[in-house]
C-alpha cells in the first residue's frame, strides 16, 4: 500500500483537500547514531486526488529523534 499524505489549504474559495501518493510502498531514510535519528529529505508524493487546485507534486520532509527501541527500555536504536 503506498504512503500517503492528505494536506487541507484554506483558499478564498473555501478549504481544498489534496491527498498525496508515494509511488511505492515505501520512502527513504537516513539514520545517524550520533543524533539518534532519521532522517526523511525530499520524498517525491504525486497527487493521487484533490481539485485542480492541487500542486501535482508534493515533497515530504522530516526528522524523527531520538528513535528508540521500546523493547529495550528506551534504549536508542543503532545502526551499523
Amino acid at each position: 500500500m503506498p504512503i500517503q499524505s492528505t494536506v487541507l489549504l484554506n483558499s478564498l474559495l473555501g478549504p481544498i483537500t489534496c491527498v498525496y501518493r508515494t509511488g511505492t510502498n515505501s520512502i527513504t531514510g537516513t539514520a545517524a547514531n550520533a543524533t539518534n535519528s532519521i532522517a526523511f529529505t525530499n520524498q517525491v508524493l504525486t497527487k493521487s486526488s484533490g481539485p485542480s487546485l492541487c500542486f501535482g507534486t508534493a515533497y515530504f520532509s522530516a526528522t524523527y529523534s531520538p528513535v528508540q527501541d521500546a523493547t529495550q527500555a528506551g534504549n536508542p536504536v543503532y545502526v551499523n
